[in-house]
This record gives C-alpha cells, sequence and structure tokens, in this order.
C-alpha cells in the first residue's frame, strides 16, 4: 500500500456520524473481519479505526471550560497517530459478566454489597461492576483470553498480593501483546471518547445532565444513555474506568507519538477516565482502587504510518 492510500485511510479530527461508521466499514472489509462481534461473555464489541488527533486539553476546550466555571485542565497535550484498528466493548463490563467470568461480584452496589440498602429491589445485573482494581482488570482480561482460546496479552511478574477476598492489591504486570484481551490505553480510550468530536464532552460543550442522573446518587445500567458516532456507550457514568497508562508525561510532549502507553508506574498509580465524560481528562489513582473497565482487542493488520 502506498504512502497515498495510508494517509487517506487514517482517520482525522474532526468528524461527524457518516464519516465514523464509514471509516468502520472500510476497515472492517480490508480486515475481513466483521464490523461488531459478541463473545462468549456477551460482551458486544466495535471495530474502532485507527487515526491521527490531537490528544490532551486544547486552548478552545480550556476556554469553553472556564466560561462555564470549570477549572482548566492543566495536563500536556500532543499530537497522537493511533496505526491498529481494535475491537472496543460498547458498554463497560457489567456485574454479570465479571460474575460469570471470575466467580465473584465484588460491587458494593449489589444484592450482596455494602451500600445494598442503596439498590433495594433493583436488578443489579446489568450496572458496570465496581470494587475491581486495576490488576484485577489485568486478570479479567487474561481470563477473557483464556476462555476465547486467545494468548494472553499480559503477564504477572512473581510478585502479587491478594486480599482475602481474592482480589489483587498489587502485582508485576508485563505487556506481552498480540490479539488478546486487554485494557484500551490512555490515548486510546480518548480517541474512542471523542468520536471525532473537539468539544468539551462528545455530545457538545454543554454538560448533560438529566435530574434522574444528578439525583441518582448510584451507577445505573450500562447502555441506558445515546451511543457516540463509534457507537460507544457509557462515556459518561458514576464513575471512571480503568485505562492501561501510569501518568509520567512531563509538561512537554514532543510529538507526534506513534501508539503511545505511560508504562512508568513508580508510585503503584494508573490512569482512570470518563467521570462525567471530560474526555480530555485524568484521573490519577491508585492502582488498588475501585473502578470500571471495559474490554479492548487490537486487530491485527498491517501498521498503518502517516510517514510510510
Amino acid at each position: 500500500m502506498n504512502a497515498e492510500k495510508r494517509e487517506q485511510l487514517l482517520l482525522k479530527l474532526p468528524f461527524d456520524l457518516e464519516a465514523a461508521v464509514s471509516a468502520q466499514e472500510a476497515w472492517a472489509r480490508r480486515c475481513r473481519v466483521p464490523l461488531r462481534m459478541t463473545d462468549s461473555l456477551g460482551v458486544e464489541s466495535i471495530l474502532v479505526p485507527p487515526g491521527e488527533f490531537r490528544c490532551g486539553a486544547t486552548k478552545e476546550v480550556n476556554q469553553e471550560l472556564e466560561r462555564q466555571g470549570f477549572s482548566k485542565i492543566d495536563e500536556p497535550s500532543f499530537d497522537c497517530i493511533l496505526t491498529k484498528p481494535m475491537y472496543v466493548g460498547i458498554h463497560r463490563i457489567t456485574q454479570n459478566q465479571y460474575w460469570k467470568l471470575m466467580g465473584i461480584n465484588p460491587s458494593a452496589y449489589a444484592a450482596s454489597g455494602y451500600l445494598a440498602s442503596h439498590v433495594e429491589g433493583l436488578d443489579t445485573w446489568q450496572f458496570p461492576v465496581e470494587g475491581v482494581s486495576w490488576y484485577d482488570c489485568i486478570e479479567a482480561c487474561n481470563n477473557m483470553s483464556e476462555r476465547e482460546g486467545l494468548p494472553a496479552y499480559y503477564r504477572f511478574g512473581e510478585f502479587m498480593l491478594r486480599e482475602s477476598s481474592g482480589a489483587i492489591f498489587d502485582a508485576e504486570v508485563e505487556i506481552i501483546g498480540g490479539t488478546g484481551y486487554r485494557l484500551l490505553t490512555s490515548a486510546e480510550w480518548e480517541w474512542v471518547a471523542r468520536a471525532g468530536t473537539s468539544t468539551v464532552y462528545f455530545y457538545g460543550n454543554e454538560e448533560r445532565r438529566p435530574d434522574w442522573k444528578v439525583d441518582i446518587g448510584r451507577p445505573w445500567p450500562v447502555g441506558v444513555e445515546a451511543a457516540n458516532n463509534f457507537g460507544v456507550y457509557d462515556l459518561d457514568m458514576y464513575s471512571d474506568e480503568w485505562v492501561f497508562d501510569a501518568y509520567s508525561y512531563e509538561d512537554d510532549v514532543e510529538g507526534p507519538l506513534i501508539d503511545p502507553v505511560d508504562l512508568e508506574n513508580d508510585d503503584n498509580e494508573r490512569v482512570a477516565r470518563g467521570l462525567h465524560s471530560f474526555h480530555r481528562s485524568m484521573e490519577i489513582a491508585g492502582a488498588a482502587e475501585s473502578r470500571n473497565f471495559r474490554f479492548c482487542r487490537t486487530i491485527e493488520v498491517e501498521a498503518v504510518r502517516r510517514d510510510d
């Protein structure tokens, strides 16, 4: 494939729903894979194409946030190129899916959880699972790969600390790579969440806060609100979701960065994203803390690079 064709295939911001769907369908044809897939756990995934964008808060976004009375996002921004398509779970993993995979439901907002009184009389199985550490997500990814007959994307080292419940609160983790189940990187999450937009939220500059969402004071089922241009849901939830990265970027990051992932982890901290869909803002959390997550898988294909 020549450089001109590669340039045409690399999706760039901004783009609308029609352009997003067209790119998804084109990549599915090129890779000879379905646009959508559902695995044995019932996790629905959709193909998200690779692309090029400015990662991090732009000047315009910070101006809009300050106009609305919010603090600006003081994080580095850089040009980013993602070179491979991927399958992304359209929803966060639910309590039911996690229980089927891991044999446990650690959620506080469940009939067996310590906040059961907040969800009395409700069927919480379709709520996103919580009470899950970053390490638990890594183990879930590997377990899911094994379930689907795929090689594990991650490898645990000899050092691992578990609670009596089985939850992991510290461990050594190494990336093996391949097509197994994994977490999104922070840059990938932002690309997926933006879905072609350059506004504060994927649906515009004004936060969408219906009364039920303000007053509910608990999680809600996945897929309740509309999907973005890529067909992905649950980007504006009650909690953040884990991504793979640590966080050690300096204030000035020279780009473009190709498929960036931050592996520095001196303080046992990881990035979580998605609370209120400030999709340019990162929360730095201890890896043993509780968040949601969703699955991702790389689709193996000849990488698309702007400068090839």
